[in-house]
């Protein structure tokens, strides 16, 4: 029998979530680098900041939409008042605590 998936045992998710951190802070830095640059630049230089911030941007959108797409097709995360939720959600009984 094996154990149900959950967020600390989910090894997928946890790898998803690093990267979608690790792109998110990319992401941050270019714009922080974009937007801060002070006074003239060559064009090409702008260019090369916009189209950093730019890729950087879809690399973390594509993270975004992976670590979403395996929560909602392996339910591994927590739940309300941290239960676990260990499948999908139409396979867990309902609550009598109302």
């Amino acid at each position: 029998m094996t154990e149900p998936a959950n967020h600390t045992r989910c090894h997928v998710r946890r790898e998803l979530a690093d990267h979608f951190a690790t792109a998110a802070r990319l992401y941050s830095e270019a714009v922080v680098t974009l937007t801060r640059s002070y006074g003239p630049m060559p064009v090409d230089e702008y260019d090369r900041l916009r189209n950093t911030t730019a890729e950087s941007h879809r690399r973390l959108e594509a993270m975004r939409t992976a670590f979403e797409q395996h929560i909602d097709s392996h339910r591994c995360i927590t739940g309300a008042h941290g239960q676990f939720h260990p499948g999908p959600v139409r396979d867990r009984p309902l609550s009598t605590d109302q």
